[in-house]
């Protein structure tokens, strides 16, 4: 039995692999034809999506689901590092994300508190001159996400001019 899992797991890192080197292959070729084009000063992303990824990938845990798209906006982030823009809005959490069930606007707020808490640890935020700031309605936050946020911008005051 263990064997057998061991086969399956091994099969699974292998696919795993294989599609890392694909979708790193295929960064490369993009990022060859856009350079040297003239980029944007401001990028804007709305983060939708999430849920209806996660669940069309068996995924049901909400904070799973939401944890994985933090995951990918690291990327986001680093492509637009890479490519220098400097400035970049994320539209993260509506109003609208209020009439959701507790259990999905719990695992929302926890993967924006561990990707801020995240990036102000990761050195590459400090070398890349990484800021965030949150705007909007903050008073409807948890005190736990603010605090985030503020550790944050004090670990970068230092960092950043």
């Amino acid at each position: 039995m263990a064997a057998e899992q061991n086969a399956k797991s091994e099969e699974g890192d292998g696919k795993w692999r294989f599609a890392n080197l694909l979708y790193w292959v295929y960064e490369r070729r993009l990022l060859r034809q856009i350079r040297g084009r003239v980029f944007p000063r401001h990028v804007g992303f709305i983060l939708d999506g999430n849920r209806r990824h996660g669940r069309q990938r068996g995924l049901q845990d909400f904070n799973e689901i939401y944890r994985r798209g933090a995951e990918k906006l690291g990327d986001v982030l680093s492509w637009c590092a890479e490519l220098q823009i400097p400035t970049v809005t994320l539209w993260v959490f509506s109003t609208e994300n209020l009439k959701r069930s507790p259990e999905e606007i719990s695992g929302i707020l926890a993967a924006v508190e561990s990707k801020i808490a995240a990036l102000a640890s990761d050195p590459l935020t400090h070398r890349q001159r990484i800021r965030v700031r949150a705007i909007g309605r903050l008073d409807i936050l948890p005190g736990s996400v603010i605090a985030a946020f503020e550790w944050q911008k004090r670990r970068l005051r230092n960092t950043i001019p």
